[in-house]
């Protein structure tokens, strides 16, 4: 795949294709129960799709099931894997781990594709060196009373891969939905229980965060015993008269 990624940029670097040519996204779901899930998307541009064939490459999708999604007035040819968490925890640490380069990233450019840290002539780098490609420096994610509270620091890759800015190649956002309506938040788009953090324009000084109360059912049952109470209350007095 990476001779795919160099006939590619030779090719086509000039009509700017290239220009976000790869896309991630992140869809976190935070559950009432405190089970959530992540579905993460990988997404090629549709114009960089197009034209594999014409190089006489084969299908960098085959054996997914793809489908064509617009990101910023762009299409892309994608596909989504989802998990599943049982609990906060898990989930936590399954995005405190995640990287750029996924294996499911993997699976589309293949696993030598690494980009080149800065000021190294190489195009490639090691497995310790590929720490530097975790999608965020620091992930929160906690349950206070009926309060749920997001907490993440984006981490932004630097770095080039055959010339190309690496930020200038990868195209990144993420989709939190909170078990209920958002009533606190930085650094995102919300609509409802849902808040959209675009990782492209954001710095790693950028805290991304969300915040949402669930509410009690205390007091609605308390309401319907009050209710009951007064109920039966009129049948006794309305009996005895």
């Amino acid at each position: 795949m990476k001779r795919v990624i160099a006939a590619i940029i030779s090719t086509f670097a000039l009509a700017g294709v290239l220009s976000g040519c790869v896309y991630q996204g992140v869809d976190v779901k935070l559950n009432k129960n405190g089970s959530g899930s992540v579905a993460v998307t990988i997404g090629l541009k549709k114009d960089f799709v197009d034209n594999l064939s014409s190089l006489g490459q084969s299908d960098p999708f085959e054996g997914k099931e793809t489908f064509e999604k617009e990101v910023g007035g762009e299409k892309y040819i994608a596909y989504t894997e989802t998990t599943e968490y049982s609990n906060l925890d898990e989930l936590q640490k399954a995005l405190s781990e995640m990287k750029y380069k996924s294996d499911a990233a993997d699976e589309v450019l293949g696993d030598e594709d690494l980009p080149a840290i800065e000021g190294e002539d190489e195009e490639t780098v090691t497995e310790e060196e590929v720490e530097d490609y975790r999608v965020f420096k620091s992930v929160e994610i906690k349950k206070d009373g009926s309060k749920y509270i997001f907490t993440a620091v984006p981490n932004v890759i630097g770095g080039s891969m055959s010339g190309y800015d690496v930020e200038e190649l990868f195209k990144a956002d993420m989709t939190l939905e909170m078990p209920g309506k958002i009533t606190a938040y930085k650094n995102g788009k919300v609509d409802g229980k849902t808040i959209t953090f675009d990782l492209s324009k954001m710095t790693d000084e950028d805290e991304m965060y969300a915040e949402c109360k669930i509410p009690s059912m205390v007091p609605a049952f308390i309401g319907i015993g009050l209710a009951a109470a007064a109920a039966v209350a009129f049948i006794v007095l309305k009996k005895r008269k």
